[in-house]
């Protein structure tokens, strides 16, 4: 793996990246399309080099590909790569910081040549997200609102294992 990455500080256009990341605010959408795509390079960055890519960050890649299509960015071969990846419930151990360096190098390409003429936009990546992927092997859906602790439930099963190691 390369050492020359963005994560690293010294990608391609690492320069221009530090500048154009004012675009992207610390929470929430960021207002342009352009703002929107590096917020989104930047949420595949975080989540494979932080999290093994175990979030749900198909809004990202959905986003880019919609991107992709709409101005020709030719990263469609990468979206490809990355894509399966970031809807599991389990880390990656593939190797997509290739993949991932090139996207980001073309679209920070894509935002210079805007020479600042960026076009609004109201669009959230999250909402192009997929629902979230589950892990089949889960016992217990805590989302579920009818689910509860319930004191005498604990209770019961706490005494219950009590009797069971008496013997």
């Amino acid at each position: 793996m390369s050492n020359n990455t963005y994560w690293n500080s010294n990608g391609k256009y690492q320069a221009a990246y530090q500048e154009l990341s004012k675009m992207v605010p610390s929470s929430g959408p960021a207002g342009t399309v352009e703002g929107e795509m590096l917020r989104a390079v930047t949420r595949l960055y975080y989540d494979f080099y932080n999290n093994g890519m175990v979030n749900n960050t198909s809004g990202a890649v959905n986003y880019l590909t919609r991107c992709d299509e709409l101005f020709n960015l030719d990263i469609a071969e990468e979206l490809e790569i990355v894509e399966p990846e970031c809807n599991t419930p389990h880390y990656t151990n593939l190797p997509l910081a290739g993949p991932l360096e090139t996207i980001a190098d073309i679209v920070i390409e894509y935002v210079i040549s805007k020479d600042g003429l960026y076009t609004e936009s109201g669009d959230n990546l999250f909402d192009y997200a997929d629902p979230d992927a589950t892990d089949n092997d889960d016992t217990y859906d805590f989302d579920d609102d009818d689910y509860s602790w319930e004191t005498d439930d604990v209770l019961a099963d706490l005494e219950y294992d009590e009797l069971r190691f008496e013997d």
